[in-house]
């Protein structure tokens, strides 16, 4: 399983051929998350320039129902985007 310091990874909830996107906890407040992170080792730079920009217009996006990156974590070549998890409860 995946290794992200600070994060808890709980769940792989979605993969496709760009991207594994995880369910996780933050470990310095209990923050449920979200982790969007790259599937390939060596990722070309034009779909680092789409991921990145992909980041950059939802983290501006101010929207009810879009979910808020937080955080945009880079290690070594692994880049993984980190949004909050919205709970949807039926009330």
């Amino acid at each position: 399983m995946l290794v992200i310091s600070g994060i808890s990874i709980t769940t792989k909830i979605y993969e496709s051929s760009n991207s594994l996107v995880y369910r996780g906890v933050r470990k310095q407040d209990n923050q449920p998350v979200v982790l969007k992170i790259l599937n390939s080792a060596y990722p070309t730079p034009e779909l680092l320039s789409r991921y990145n920009q992909e980041f950059k217009i939802t983290y501006n996006l101010e929207l009810v129902g879009v979910i808020k990156p937080f955080d945009d974590y880079l290690q070594a070549v692994a880049s993984a985007k980190i949004a909050e998890q919205y709970i949807v409860s039926a009330q």
